[in-house]
């Protein structure tokens, strides 16, 4: 009889552990999960919609999902971080995570050189001057980066990192 109440402790021990993961999996709150799931990027998988378009979709969790608007507009701005393209057609796009449909972050994102960019836009902040001889400060944030390390192009630079470095980008945490 001993070794049956071993059983039962250890059975309710695990119970015990099992309800207190998807409990804090539940309350943790879901800004907070796609922070930690963006630096995870091997998980998201590529599904594609159409031909076109396509979304990404968290592999543990699937509720969780970026996805690139259809309709953009046409970027007519030169800024400072913008080196001269070949091709210098600009188009933006909205790109959201979703959590059960539910959009929970937005974030433009620019197609530079005819899409062989697809970058998210910076934040910026003006430095000095005015109009035409204004001087920004231009910087990523974390979720910009954990998106653009999962859905961007960065041509010859290989790598956001390196995109930033050729253009004086940083991140703010």
């Amino acid at each position: 009889m001993n070794w049956m109440s071993w059983i039962v402790t250890i059975l309710g021990l695990i119970a015990t552990i099992i309800g207190s993961y998807l409990a804090i999996i539940t309350y943790i709150s879901p800004i907070k999960r796609v922070k930690y799931y963006l630096k995870r990027t091997k998980k998201w998988k590529k599904i594609n919609i159409s031909r076109d378009e396509s979304n990404w979709q968290y592999e543990t969790h699937p509720e969780f999902v970026i996805e690139i608007d259809e309709v953009g507009h046409n970027w007519t701005t030169k800024e400072g971080w913008m080196k001269d393209y070949p091709d210098e057609t600009k188009h933006v796009r909205a790109v959201k995570i979703k959590v059960n449909g539910q959009a929970l972050v937005s974030v433009e994102f620019i197609s530079l050189d005819g899409g062989r960019y697809f970058i998210p836009v910076p934040e910026r902040k003006l430095i000095s001057g005015q109009s035409e001889k204004a001087n920004f400060s231009y910087w990523y944030t974390p979720i910009q980066v954990g998106i653009a390390n999962i859905i961007g192009r960065y041509y010859r630079d290989e790598t956001l990192e390196k995109f930033m470095n050729r253009h004086s980008l940083t991140v703010q945490w």
